[in-house]
């Protein structure tokens, strides 16, 4: 089994490179002929072993020749950190071989089953670190969906994803449900004539907080999809499915009006003087 051996002073000071600029450090030691000091990987077959894009591996290229940490000559590796002397990467045309060569060559392999685990260790915290962010990108791009049907689904454009309704709608698909069960909670919401004004206090309580506060509420919301819009109680006409605030608001004052210049049942002529005070009575009590 052969190993590649890491310099200590690499391992010391490796937190000045990003998880991708050591991986590609890393390589380059591997890929770096020992007895001769040869290196000269393509950016193809490094991009094939850290598996990405060829231009991302010119980019950590240049992030290691930035932090001194290595020296290219076109496709070549003339230099990298922690090797000194003729230890160090030569150009194709500087290679010697020598008996102190071969020497170090045999202090590589004792060193190597460590320098080998730092390096596998690495490379699995980088390619967590990658899978995370994927992850996070994911639900991130999920968790707007969510909110910009809520903004248009309940009329409110120019509210923001603060805090609060993040954490909500992430914990409930943390839980498990999808983005079609969270869309229908909200269309739920929008129904429900309590949660849309008709209440006691006449006020509205519709935020995505509330909607996705836990497992019960968004299961009472989702309940509420399919189910018929009951009277108001009062007279007035029920609201229909999927009526937002705002449209409810203006039905009821054009209800109001209409309302105002109807006769009351029972009365031929409000303007004749013996019905006219039960007409204003009536109506006043409408009103």
């Amino acid at each position: 089994m052969a190993f590649t051996s890491i310099p200590n002073e690499a391992i010391d000071r490796m937190t000045e490179l990003s998880a991708g600029a050591w991986r590609l450090y890393c390589l380059l030691l591997r890929y770096r002929n020992h007895k001769t000091g040869k290196c000269c990987p393509s950016a193809q077959t490094l991009a094939q072993a850290m598996k990405m894009d060829r231009r991302h591996i010119f980019r950590l290229k240049s992030e290691l020749a930035q932090l001194g940490w290595a020296s290219f000559d076109g496709g070549d590796v003339t230099e990298l950190f922690g090797l000194t002397g003729d230890n160090n990467v030569t150009t194709p045309s500087d290679i010697k071989v020598t008996a102190k060569n071969v020497t170090s060559d045999k202090k590589v392999t004792r060193e190597g089953p460590k320098c080998h685990q730092v390096v596998a260790k690495m490379s699995l915290a980088y390619k967590e670190e990658q899978d995370e962010r994927t992850r996070r990108n994911e639900q991130d791009e999920l968790i707007h969906e969510i909110f910009a049907y809520w903004q248009t689904r309940l009329n409110h454009p120019r509210s923001d994803l603060t805090g609060k309704r993040k954490s909500a709608i992430s914990a409930r698909l943390k839980q498990g449900y999808t983005v079609e069960e969270i869309k229908q909670a909200i269309d739920g919401c929008a129904s429900s004539p309590y949660h849309m004004g008709d209440n006691d206090q006449r006020t509205v309580y519709d935020d995505l907080t509330l909607i996705c506060r836990d497992d019960g509420k968004l299961q009472m919301f989702i309940s509420k999809v399919n189910q018929p819009t009951r009277s108001n109680g009062n007279g007035r006409n029920q609201i229909p499915h999927k009526e937002t605030h705002n449209e409810r608001a203006a039905r009821e004052t054009a209800e109001l009006i209409a309302s105002a210049f109807q006769t009351p049942s029972g009365v031929d002529n409000p303007d004749s003087t013996d019905t006219g005070e039960a007409w204003l009575a009536a109506d006043f009590r409408r009103v």
